[in-house]
């Protein structure tokens, strides 16, 4: 039986009859043969987190799952860093200025907003968001903080509480805070900086600040832009050095349980 012949009792073209016996002579069976193909980049460990990510919130960004996945080549980087503080004492924290920017916002709202589940949770409560009505607006905020206190201004902070010659300034080393321009202006001010991690584990004492803030500001009525700024500044002037002082002197303890968990996030 001849290739053309073939191919036209079984209606295929004659060179898929020539390359199904070509097939066959080569490996003895008529299917492909199996693909390399591209490696997979997540191991079983990866698409297990990648599981739990989805799972405990769906809203997340390919773009934010892919940064929380990455953040375990952080790890140990952290550690590294707080081991190199895990004998600081409170009189050693006292001389830190921790800072940090937020954005605060008076509607947090997207006009679409996907979310990641499976084919049966469409309905499902967690997966379904309430639509809000209005302008909406954001805040972009900055602060520093010592254990004496809050302030808007790093260097009157500084000459306020007598620092000049012995203090360190921590921020969370994002790429604007590294920038050139700006690492040649703390140089010119004699500016001693803390050496930290970027997105360390939530150990910057004044990011649980934004926390508390947050949660005052739930209990106002706020729909403008104007009205979250005047509540922001009212919020802000309101803290108590206390406060302060209490969020710097558990640092500590966020140190030892970073390295505890092995430079990974901590529940503090």
């Amino acid at each position: 039986l001849s290739c053309r012949e073939a191919s036209k009792i079984i209606r295929i073209s004659k060179s898929s009859v020539q390359r199904a016996i070509n097939c066959f002579e080569e490996t003895g069976a008529f299917h492909d043969r199996r693909r390399s193909g591209r490696p997979k980049k997540l191991n079983d460990r990866n698409v297990r987190m990648l599981k739990r990510l989805t799972e405990n919130d769906g809203r997340y960004s390919s773009r934010e799952i892919t940064n929380k996945l990455n953040n375990s080549l952080k790890n140990p980087h952290c550690k590294k860093k707080c081991l190199a503080h895990f004998n600081w004492t409170i009189n050693d924290w006292k001389r830190v200025i921790f800072s940090n920017e937020t954005t605060f916002y008076v509607i947090k709202r997207k006009n679409k907003v996907k979310i990641w589940r499976t084919k049966d949770e469409q309905w499902k409560e967690g997966c379904m968001e309430v639509a809000a009505i209005g302008g909406g607006g954001r805040v972009n905020f900055w602060g520093a903080i010592a254990s004496e206190g809050t302030d808007n201004y790093l260097i009157p902070k500084v000459h306020l509480y007598q620092m000049e010659n012995d203090f360190f300034y921590q921020h969370d080393n994002a790429r604007y805070h590294v920038s050139r321009q700006v690492q040649t202006k703390l140089h010119e001010l004699g500016i001693k900086l803390s050496e930290w991690s970027a997105k360390s584990p939530d150990l910057n004492a004044i990011k649980h600040l934004w926390s508390i803030i947050d949660d005052k500001l739930k209990s106002r009525s706020i729909s403008s832009v104007n009205e979250l700024t005047e509540a922001l500044s009212t919020e802000w002037l309101s803290i108590k050095p206390e406060l302060c002082y209490e969020l710097v002197f558990t640092m500590s303890k966020k140190i030892q349980k970073c390295i505890a968990n092995n430079g990974k996030y901590i529940h503090y």
